[in-house]
């Protein structure tokens, strides 16, 4: 089974799936993709970085899937240079 099919099939399941907008357990078209492309192993996620609360401590690198589908779409774009798009025909 080729990337593409994993892509694919992940897709069509979550399709099924309830729409939701709720940030604790979100399932709309940024997070589909997201969904999908981390089926076939493909990086979604974007480090936060959580400064350091007194002099001492370090920085926190925290790596998540972002919320919004336009943030999911940069930080898919920035993990995944030689990537490519596939648009549905008209």
């Amino acid at each position: 089974m080729t990337l593409r099919d994993i892509i694919r099939k992940e897709f069509v399941n979550i399709s099924k799936e309830e729409y939701s907008l709720n940030p604790l357990k979100p399932n709309h078209c940024g997070t589909a993709v997201q969904r999908s492309l981390q089926k076939a192993k493909i990086d979604t996620k974007e480090t936060k970085i959580i400064p350091a609360t007194s002099q001492f401590s370090p920085p926190i690198y925290k790596r998540e899937d972002p919320y919004f589908p336009s943030s999911a779409y940069k930080a898919i774009k920035r993990n995944n240079p030689k990537g490519y798009e596939i648009r549905k025909r008209k």
